[in-house]
């Protein structure tokens, strides 16, 4: 039996396998299900989807399934299970605090900007030669964890993009979105992922989002009424600016790809493999 409710310990669990769900602990919410907290050897977060969304996101469930075979210290362990009523994915739960909360608290270094950013893109570098891209990179779901940067929520883009919820996301995650993905159907979600980084990396630089809107399209016109532009800015590293404006391009065609990033000049620079704060 793949799940099973039981009442010894957590007032409500529930076993599916090897892990015990806390069904009164809710950690998180979307638009496609709860999370709860999860407990195998250490803490999990499990996202528990309903049958009648996964049903909607084979695909997304398959992804899922490839991604956790995955091997690399900058991604989070992925489990997907399944069973008649529910699709679970639990991840890695961090009690280390998210990049979000991190530039909330504190001023990065240039260098620990750069070792930041670093690992992100070599990361995403490493699972699109994996043919995997992310599809939702925002703060909120980058952890550090012992000095290692962890993304996790690969694949719940295409699960709210099957659910039809994907304009539910929250106004501060709309900020990180590409303008492609808002205004067109096909977009490439590789250099998306690449918009999603820039706009991390310029808030890390500048302390604050290039732009702001309380919509998704309002964001569109702000951006192309306001590109990325550092004349007037003379204090800042010429080859941070650079990488900013490549990776903010409008243009997803120029835009530049997370292998030309690794080989500019500004990531050749010697830096530590850990970040430490």
């Amino acid at each position: 039996m793949v799940e099973a409710s039981i009442k010894r310990g957590f007032p409500c669990r529930k076993k599916v396998l090897d892990f015990v769900i806390n069904m009164e602990m809710v950690i998180g919410q979307s638009c496609f299900g709860t999370v709860f907290l999860a407990y195998k050897k250490s803490l999990f977060a499990v996202k528990v989807i309903s049958r009648s969304y996964y049903s909607k996101c084979s695909n997304a469930s398959d992804f899922l399934k490839v991604m956790s075979s995955l091997n690399h210290e900058n991604l989070s362990q992925i489990y997907v299970l399944h069973s008649r009523r529910n699709l679970y994915i639990f991840t890695e739960c961090f009690i280390e605090e998210n990049l979000e909360t991190l530039m909330n608290r504190m001023s990065l270094s240039t260098e620990q900007i750069l070792v930041c950013m670093k690992q992100i893109v070599k990361t995403l570098h490493f699972t699109n030669s994996n043919n995997f891209s992310h599809g939702r990179i925002k703060p909120s779901n980058i952890f550090m964890k012992a000095g290692i940067m962890k993304i996790v929520d690969f694949g719940l883009a295409l699960i709210e993009e099957a659910s039809f919820c994907k304009h539910h996301c929250s106004p501060m995650c709309k900020l990180y979105t590409a303008p492609e993905k808002i205004t067109e159907l096909n977009y490439d979600v590789v250099k998306c992922d690449v918009w999603s980084v820039g706009v991390i990396f310029y808030e890390l630089i500048f302390k604050k989002t290039p732009w702001l809107a309380n919509s998704e399209y309002s964001l569109v016109l702000e951006i192309k009424a306001n590109p990325i532009t550092f004349t007037k800015i003379s204090e800042q590293d010429p080859e941070i600016l650079d990488v900013i404006t490549k990776m903010l391009e409008v243009n997803p065609e120029k835009r530049i790809n997370l292998e030309e990033i690794l080989n500019h000049s500004l990531f050749q620079r010697k830096l530590p493999d850990l970040l430490i704060l």
